[in-house]
């Protein structure tokens, strides 16, 4: 094989068990939710926030995860 064919199926292996990993990890979660919209500007992250701060005052403190998964701006931790 060249090395260009290589280097390819090695990344891909790569990516096979990064994505074992993720999914191991994320079958320990046992809620999770999302909140998503097709259009920007609409408060998905203050609700987002603020949906992560009920939860930790309903007791869940050190059980609550945020990812702001927009890869063209997260605003998350700004907030």
């Amino acid at each position: 094989m060249s090395e260009k064919v290589e280097g390819i199926a090695e990344r891909m292996k790569q990516v096979q068990e990064q994505e074992e990993r993720l999914k191991a990890r994320m079958s320990k979660i046992k809620h999770k939710v999302a909140v998503i919209s097709g259009k920007g500007g609409v408060g998905k992250s203050t609700v987002t926030v603020n949906l992560a701060v009920a939860f930790a005052m309903r007791g869940h403190v050190n059980r609550v995860g945020v990812l702001d998964a927009d890869i063209h701006g997260p605003s998350v931790p700004k907030m």
